[in-house]
């Protein structure tokens, strides 16, 4: 090869060097987060008993946002519709209230009463969720009745508080009442 003159090897060196640096920089830079996809479907699901809004995300770090989208709440955490602002229950997708496969939570406009004449508040198709429900947890003072058809119909599980193991109805719950 012949001989380079100076001037150019000084040039090639330092292209390489800043090549290298470049590389290094990229390699370093993390990567720019992308909103969350919220849709209808996903592990990790937020549902409004008043609008009948469900929205999921596909990762547990990302709930938050589903949240907010089914609760009409904007990032300031102020509510544009605050018609759902009470966790009535969480319906999870393993047994033993474990939400590594998700879990989706269900918000009423309040608690529940102490009496179990009166419906607080209802889900008559769990659609999405039919094939998934293993356990549920009730919140706002609710007990939860649980069916195997949509419309209340079919075995029935409840009222009770929380179901670490729904029994014959895993996987086969399609419609929910909570008091």
């Amino acid at each position: 090869m012949p001989h380079l003159p100076r001037s150019v090897r000084t040039a090639l060196s330092a292209l390489a060097a800043a090549s290298v640096a470049l590389v290094m920089l990229v390699l370093t830079v993390p990567a720019a987060t992308a909103d969350p996809v919220v849709s209808p479907t996903g592990d990790y699901c937020a549902a409004n008993a008043v609008t009948g809004t469900i929205a999921c995300v596909d990762e547990l770090h990302d709930y938050p946002a589903a949240r907010a989208a089914a609760l009409g709440t904007d990032g300031a955490a102020r509510s544009v519709s605050p018609t759902a602002s009470y966790l009535l229950g969480r319906f999870f997708d393993n047994d033993q209230f474990n939400t590594a496969a998700g879990f989706i939570d269900w918000f009423g406009s309040a608690p529940c009463t102490s009496s179990l004449t009166d419906i607080n508040s209802s889900w008559s198709d769990t659609t999405s969720w039919r094939g998934r429900i293993s356990s549920f947890q009730g919140y706002s003072g609710c007990r939860i009745r649980a069916y195997e058809l949509a419309g209340y119909g079919g075995t029935s599980l409840g009222w009770v508080a929380s179901s670490a193991n729904v029994g014959s109805l895993n996987d086969h719950i399609w419609s929910v009442r909570f008091s």
